[in-house]
């Protein structure tokens, strides 16, 4: 009998992972969310300085190269990235397969074993 690997009981699944990868990203963003509005209102004069520097820089540079450059960029890496996920998935799959699959030493007969096969057109 080969030797099999079965995953381990507490390993997550890929949709799991990415669940919680999201969850901690929303949550961070929402905790600066929540230091910014504290540092604004302590110092609003130092947060208006702030935003029209920022507002300053966002006219002067050049934001269509910038944008082109992250779309050539997100358009580069996304088809290895969906190949990594396709094969996490499949990966996930034939496991679930070989764990839900009926062990060898089982009581039910499988097909060509214990029970003659009937020939239809006899």
């Amino acid at each position: 009998m080969p030797a099999t690997l079965d995953p381990p009981a507490s390993a997550p699944s890929v949709d799991a992972s990415l669940d919680a990868l999201v969850h901690k990203a929303e949550e961070s963003i929402v905790h600066c969310m929540h230091d910014c509005e504290d540092f604004i209102r302590r110092s609003p004069t130092k947060a208006m300085l702030g935003a029209l520097a920022a507002g300053y820089l966002l006219r002067n540079l050049p934001l269509r190269a910038l944008i082109v450059a992250k779309v050539r960029l997100i358009t580069a890496l996304a088809p290895p990235a969906l190949v990594l996920y396709g094969a996490a998935k499949v990966y996930e799959f034939i496991q679930e397969q070989g764990s839900s699959a009926p062990q060898q030493g089982s009581s039910a007969p499988q097909q060509g074993q214990g029970q003659p096969q009937q020939n239809p057109g006899l």
